[in-house]
């Protein structure tokens, strides 16, 4: 008797990035080799783990069967990902032209679950499954976030207007898209939870995506008060490899809610019933990477995939999400009442005009914050700028210190003593004398969140300050120690970045200072005004939201329109206005947009094959669908060491942008040191 043993061949994935799939074989029954399942291959001499992602019929017809490789082993572990997840990494893949094994590295990063001893003869299988525990992983001791034990207890209740949209949404029998619209402090956090705890008790797991780290220990607690502990996970790039294993482990076996900033989008949720994102408008779900996704925008994938219902939540849509709207592929569910019905006092400071105690600080917002002081009520002033002084400026040879590796100015950090580079991480000593001319005639110029606080505690000894930024984050238990003072008003002014202006309830807060107004409206981004308007009503939001709040904006500028909308939080009128300069100039959501960028440490080489590129572009555009701009330096010209020039193309039909790069990029051969990357639907324009 004959057994007839068939070879399988198969495509894989890499957890390491690869331009292409990899093709291996295997003489493995088909029903052992699923979707989704681990195995190891041998690369370029290298053992490393790799998913299967494909079952080919044969060997492909342009590869020699006799070089094809077996695969080295099997994991005994269940598949991480089913077909459904497959898609949707594929689109993912597909859309922001970036292979396979890119997408799968960002789904499961740094997890601590591949490592291999290379004693470990992987051709044995006696060998491999013995020590098996110790080849693929060691399971997560971990058990739970110890550090997030403070839990707030506060009942979660809908008034009528929020439990006449959860019931909507409820019953709805078709997934549809919802936008949560509606002022600051209108119960968006509650209505969220409640969502969540619905799906959640069917059964089902719910991805609550946030923009920053520092929502999640925030919303976190707050589930508490409908959530079994146990089931409420945080997913985000600080935690542990401990952390990561545990969350990963638990969210394939179990049903839960898991809070996640933009990677949560990829990972295999056990039974997915809802996405909910919130702070929709936010930059931070674009990844400003080489695989530059948006978690926002592959939501709705997500959800078209799983057929689940995704809810996007803001005060502030972004104008792309606003317009989908009115075009009516969105449903929006607006809440009108506040927690306060007395109206907020809107104070804009003409800083050409208003008496100056010192370059940062009025008169009036001195005034305004030792009113909150004799009150015994919480103030928090706003700059979006970390660290002591952003410019040294000398005085002799008429320069600014640079980076020596980017093209933007050191920061002084003066806890540190050191000058800082906020794009590579460049870091010096405070030079006494200017390091291009020797020169001793240096002006110090600007202030950042660092010099505020200073100022304050040199005019307030005895007031209790907290300055909120990323420096602050760098300390891992940072809001461990420090949320409860914050939301309580042991802090009596707070100085901080927009990582204070989201989601987070503080009810003794009762002025926001706004310290340079006309921050960011110079930038070279057709976006400025909208990052603007969204930042001031988020910033304005926290005030006033148990008692009667102050808003004081300080700028040379007070006549701009989009001061006086966002105080007065008229997101209608502001999307009009700038819906209209959208439609005028043919910039998103009216054009889809992608940029080509290329970096290298050849200044001559990049300028020649971003030149090579332009050409190509120009020859395969016989139809003029896709305007394309001459190559420019970009307006960070070089940054870590490496040069940076873009090519903007600019389409209605974002299908034949992609398709026509995506032939670029196979048909372009650049030269060594060179790297080419595609950004659609770019965030970030520097």
């Amino acid at each position: 008797m004959y057994i007839l043993i068939l070879m399988i061949y198969l495509e894989a994935a890499p957890l390491k990035i690869f331009p292409k799939n990899l093709v291996y074989k295997s003489l493995l029954p088909k029903n052992e080799l699923p979707i989704g399942k681990l195995i190891f291959i041998k690369v370029r001499k290298k053992t490393i783990p790799a998913f299967i992602v494909n079952i080919l019929e044969s060997c492909p017809a342009n590869m020699d069967d006799k070089k094809v490789e077996e695969i080295l082993a099997l994991s005994p572990y269940p598949p991480f990902f089913d077909e459904k997840m497959l898609s949707f990494y594929q689109f993912a893949a597909n859309y922001y032209i970036v292979s396979l094994s890119t997408v799968v590295v960002n789904a499961f990063p740094n997890l601590g679950f591949f490592r291999i001893r290379e004693s470990v003869d992987l051709s044995s299988e006696e060998e491999l499954f013995k020590k098996r525990e110790v080849i693929f992983f060691s399971r997560s001791r971990k058990n739970s976030f110890s550090y997030l034990d403070e839990t707030d207890n506060r009942q979660i209740v809908l008034n009528d207007e929020q439990r006449y949209i959860f019931e909507t949404i409820r019953d709805t029998r078709e997934p549809l898209t919802y936008l949560l619209s509606g002022k600051t402090a209108t119960g968006k956090t509650q209505l969220l939870l409640q969502l969540a705890k619905y799906f959640f008790d069917c059964n089902r797991s719910v991805l609550l995506l946030v923009p920053e780290i520092s929502l999640a220990p925030h919303i976190y607690k707050r589930a508490q008060a409908l959530f079994p502990k146990d089931d409420i996970l945080i997913w985000h790039s600080s935690l542990t490899a401990a952390e990561r294993r545990y969350v990963f482990e638990k969210s394939r076996q179990n049903k839960c809610l898991l809070i996640g900033t933009r990677s949560a989008i990829f990972l295999p949720l056990r039974d997915l019933g809802a996405i909910i994102v919130d702070e929709e408008q936010d930059s931070s779900y674009k990844s400003d990477t080489s695989f530059a996704y948006n978690s926002r925008d592959l939501s709705f994938v997500l959800s078209k995939v799983f057929r689940v219902p995704l809810v996007l939540a803001s005060a502030t849509p972004s104008c792309e999400t606003y317009h989908k709207v009115m075009e009516g592929q969105i449903k929006q569910m607006k809440l009108n009442k506040t927690m306060t019905e007395e109206k907020k006092e809107l104070i804009l400071v003409d800083t050409k005009k208003e008496e100056m105690i010192n370059p940062f600080f009025s008169k009036r917002l001195i005034n305004e914050i030792e009113k909150n002081l004799q009150s015994g009520e919480q103030t928090l002033l706003f700059l979006n700028r970390r660290g002591y002084i952003p410019y040294i400026f000398c005085n002799m040879c008429k320069k600014f210190i640079q980076c020596k590796n980017c093209t933007v100015s050191l920061t002084w950090h003066k806890s540190k003593n050191m000058l800082i580079c906020h794009r590579c991480g460049l870091a010096l000593k405070l030079p006494s004398n200017c390091p291009y001319c020797a020169g001793k005639d240096i002006s110090y110029w600007g202030s950042g969140t660092e010099r505020i606080a200073e100022i304050l505690s040199d005019r307030y000894p005895d007031i209790n300050i907290l300055k909120i930024d990323r420096d602050s984050l760098e300390k891992r238990d940072f809001f461990r120690k420090h949320l409860e003072g914050i939301i309580n008003g042991y802090y009596q002014i707070i100085v901080g970045t927009q990582i204070i202006t989201k989601g987070i309830h503080l009810p003794h807060l009762t002025l926001v200072g706004i310290i340079m107004g006309e921050q960011g409206l110079s930038m070279p981004d057709f976006r400025a005004q909208e990052k603007v308007f969204q930042l001031i009503t988020q910033v304005g939001g926290r005030a006033g939201r148990e008692k009667k709040g102050r808003i004081l904006i300080q700028t040379p500028l007070p006549e701009l329109p989009v001061y006086k909308l966002a105080l007065n939080e008229d997101y209608e009128e502001f999307f009009r206005q700038e819906i209209e300069s959208r439609r005028a100039t043919g910039f998103p959501p009216f054009k889809r947009l992608l940029i080509i960028k290329l970096k290298g440490r050849d200044e001559g080489h990049i300028k020649e094959e971003t030149s090579k590129i332009f050409i190509y572009l120009q020859k395969n555009n016989k139809n003029k669908e896709i305007e394309i701009y001459s190559p420019m330096q970009a307006p960070i010209y070089k940054e870590k060491g490496e040069y940076r020039y873009q090519i903007y193309l600019k389409t209605d039909n974002p299908k034949k942008l992609i398709l026509m790069v995506q032939r670029l990029k196979k048909a372009i051969k650049l030269s060594s040191g060179i790297k080419l990357y595609f950004d659609i639907d770019p965030y970030n324009l520097l």
